[in-house]
């Protein structure tokens, strides 16, 4: 179990993060998840805020929770991704309606036409080589 801000998650933390795990958590990350949040915090509460390699989904559920974000955009390519956050978001009373969820490519995912006020890439960059 994972519990990080105000957002808990079932799944196990592994030691080591690696592309072969279920779910994708980075626990390293932690500390640039809060500074994000601040930062999405001082964003018009209805701006499109875009998760492209989502992973977990954490980041963006805590966006949720704990900034005024109406809605987020996730997205992460893992097949099972939807549906196992729409569970997240229901585990941690966050309205399914406020995700608007893709399962795809990330640069696939970016060629929409939405606008877009933040775009989150992963800082360590994709787990894959």
């Amino acid at each position: 179990m994972i519990r990080e801000g105000s957002i808990t998650l079932p799944i196990d933390e592994a030691k080591i993060p690696s592309k072969d795990l279920p779910i994708f958590y980075n626990s390293a990350m932690r500390e640039n998840r809060d500074i994000s949040l601040l930062v999405l915090d001082t964003l018009d509460p209805k701006s499109h805020a875009s998760f492209p390699l989502a992973g977990s989904g954490i980041r963006g559920l805590r966006a949720l929770k704990e900034t005024r974000l109406e809605s987020v955009e996730l997205n992460d390519v893992r097949p099972g991704f939807a549906t196992q956050l729409v569970r997240f978001a229901k585990q941690n009373q966050i309205d399914p309606s406020r995700i608007e969820l893709s399962q795809q490519d990330a640069c696939v995912a970016l060629h929409t036409g939405t606008h877009r006020a933040f775009i989150d890439l992963d800082p360590y960059g994709s787990i894959n080589p």
